[in-house]
């Protein structure tokens, strides 16, 4: 019994997280223009709130047009960004309702930073944004509740948890099946172009098309073939998923050319102690 897969590799464009930092950024916009509209506090400065708001609209826009076109790093920079007008707007409030809006807003940077992010640039994110939030609550005279900083601190914390235990769930559920473990027809999309490297680099399993060929006809049964096809399949998979160690070129140390000149010289002595044995008989 052959069973023949063939995988054709597509590219997914991961324009859902300059969406979403678009539509912070234009969140943050909306609010900035209800505080000016609806001040919390008479002493609200509201034509900066208004050029503020308008600011984040146009930003929102190149979030969405430009930002996709350039680098990684920038959506990391504009979140940054993000967070120091976030906590500069509840400096400039210095009341406990721009201070909570100022939590609330972090909290949502730092659920898009927990999804989105890889892990050690979702840390930096978060250690950034707690940094900020502290500096704000000890900066203002108005805002020294010590307690209510705690809280904040613990509730981002807890939420980046959260997210991105509950982001690594959907990410494994998304290439493989919940019951089996078995990859499913999206997990073999984003594998196919790791095996079908290993493969020509190790063997000819696989066509110039992007054709993999398994055989499996040890079994009598058409089902004990298909699974045992679809063994070797995965642990194919599995194979290509692992990256090879780099191998990088050192210096030998003193010690280690000390070794060897002194073993050299031995096998010398060796030799010639041979040698003249040899002649002797």
């Amino acid at each position: 019994m052959t069973r023949v897969f063939s995988i054709r590799s597509s590219a997914l464009s991961p324009t859902a997280r300059y969406r979403v930092l678009a539509a912070l950024t234009a969140l943050g916009a909306v609010q900035c223009a209800a505080f000016a509209v609806w001040p919390p506090d008479p002493a609200t400065p509201s034509t900066a709130l208004l050029v503020a708001a308008a600011l984040l609209a146009v930003a929102a826009l190149g979030v969405w047009l430009v930002l996709p076109r350039g680098s990684a790093w920038l959506i990391d920079a504009w979140v940054a960004i993000l967070a120091i007008a976030i906590c500069a707007a509840g400096y400039a409030g210095a009341s406990a309702s721009n201070q909570l809006a100022a939590a609330l807003g972090l909290a949502l940077l730092a659920v898009y930073c927990a999804y989105f992010l890889p892990l050690g640039r979702m840390l930096f994110q978060v250690v950034w944004m707690i940094g900020l939030f502290v500096a704000l609550t000890v900066a203002s005279p108005q805002l020294d509740s010590l307690l209510y900083t705690a809280i904040v601190v613990v509730t981002l914390v807890a939420l980046v948890w959260m997210v991105s235990q509950l982001a690594s769930l959907l990410a494994a559920a998304a290439v493989r099946d919940p019951l089996t473990g078995i990859l499913n027809r999206r997990g073999l999309v984003e594998a196919a172009e790791l095996v079908r490297a290993v493969i020509l680099r190790a063997d000819r399993r696989i066509s110039s098309e992007g054709v993999i060929v398994i055989k499996a006809q040890q079994h009598r049964s058409l089902e004990q073939n298909r699974t045992e096809a679809m063994q070797r399949l995965m642990a194919l998979v599995q194979a290509a998923q692992r990256v090879p160690r780099l191998r990088r070129a050192t210096t030998p140390t003193h010690a280690s050319k000390q070794r060897r000149l002194q073993g050299k010289a031995l096998r010398g002595q060796l030799k010639a102690l041979r040698g003249g044995q040899g002649g002797v008989d």
